[in-house]
Formats: C-alpha cells, sequence, structure tokens
C-alpha cells in the first residue's frame, strides 16, 4: 500500500486516527455478503418467527 506524501504532510505525528466497521448484516454473515446480496437484488426484509410470531 502506498500513501501520497501530500497526504502524510497533512498530519502531524502526534495525530491518532481509530478507524473500524462493525454493524449488523441482514440475512448475511459479513459486509461482503450483505453487499453482494444488495448488488444483485435479493430482498433482506424478513417477517417471520425468527423474529416476531407472526
Amino acid at each position: 500500500m502506498t500513501v501520497d506524501n501530500e497526504i502524510l504532510n497533512h498530519f502531524d505525528s502526534n495525530d491518532i486516527v481509530v478507524s473500524g466497521i462493525s454493524g449488523r448484516f441482514p440475512e448475511a454473515d459479513d459486509i461482503e455478503q450483505f453487499w453482494l446480496k444488495l448488488v444483485n437484488g435479493v430482498e433482506l426484509y424478513t417477517a417471520d418467527d425468527r423474529r416476531w410470531p407472526v
């Protein structure tokens, strides 16, 4: 991975970055699987007894 020197010069050596991702993805085990289902038009909503009695 390469980082542009212009970007590096923008930050002070004392700067701190906290980054990450967390989430719940309906009908998917991870964000990649969730994204694939979204772009393929899979309907991800549910109304069944796994969540609420119907």
